[in-house]
C-alpha cells in the first residue's frame, strides 16, 4: 500500500511547533544527525491522504521550488479519494505508478532539501 508523506526538517524546534499549531496536526521528532558537529534538528511529519492533502493545499503558494512535487502528491491524493483506482479490483492504475516514479526521480535530482514529499509503501 502506498501512502503520501510530507516532512519538514529544521533546527529551530520553536518554528516547527508554531507550524504544527497553525496546521493543527502532525508530529515532531528529533532528526538523526549525520555528524556530531551539526546542530540538533527536528522533523515535522504527516502521513495519509487527507492530512497530506490538507497541508499541501495550505502551503502550496509558499513552495516555489517544490510546486511540481506538491502537485504530483496532490494528484495522487485526489485519484485515491476519487475511486479512480478501484475499477475491476485493480488497487493501483498505471498513472499512480507514474506519479510515484516521477516523485522518486525529482527527489534523486533535487536532493533532500528541508521539505520532503513522497508516496511510499
Amino acid at each position: 500500500m502506498y501512502r503520501p508523506r510530507l516532512e519538514i526538517a529544521n533546527t529551530d524546534l520553536g518554528l516547527l511547533e508554531a507550524f504544527q499549531l497553525v496546521i493543527g496536526f502532525g508530529r515532531i521528532d528529533a532528526k538523526k544527525s549525520s555528524s556530531e558537529k551539526w546542530k540538533p534538528a527536528w522533523l515535522w511529519r504527516v502521513e495519509g491522504i487527507r492530512q497530506v492533502e490538507a497541508v499541501l493545499r495550505e502551503i502550496l503558494p509558499y513552495l516555489p521550488s517544490k510546486v511540481e512535487r506538491a502537485k504530483l502528491v496532490l494528484e495522487f491524493c485526489e485519484r485515491r479519494k476519487s475511486g479512480i483506482h478501484r475499477p475491476r479490483g485493480n488497487r493501483y492504475q498505471e498513472r499512480d505508478f507514474q506519479i510515484i516514479e516521477e516523485l522518486h526521480r525529482l527527489h534523486r535530482e533535487g536532493g533532500k532539501g528541508r521539505t520532503f514529499m513522497e508516496v511510499r509503501s
